[in-house]
């Protein structure tokens, strides 16, 4: 279960940067004031931008977590 979770938040990761890429891209063949707009940390436009990269993120902390549990549960510590 672990696995596939893992998986699938690679998928939306990759997805997310492929995204991001294009975007950049596209920007970029504005001109480079656009670009430099784009890249402001200032500007909340940013981080909208950067929020397709949230679900594949969200996937793979969701299964660190899940398996991290397991080990826990498992570990001779634990039985103690």
């Amino acid at each position: 279960m672990v696995k596939v979770i893992r998986s699938i938040g690679h998928g939306l990761c990759a997805a997310g940067a492929t995204l991001l890429v294009i975007y950049f891209l596209a920007v970029r063949l504005k001109g480079l004031d656009a670009l430099y707009e784009a890249l402001n940390p200032f500007a909340p436009r940013t981080y909208l931008v950067l929020s397709a990269l949230m679900p594949g993120s969200f996937c793979i902390l969701l299964a660190n977590r899940l398996s991290s549990r397991r080990r826990r549960a498992t570990s001779p510590d634990a039985r103690q």
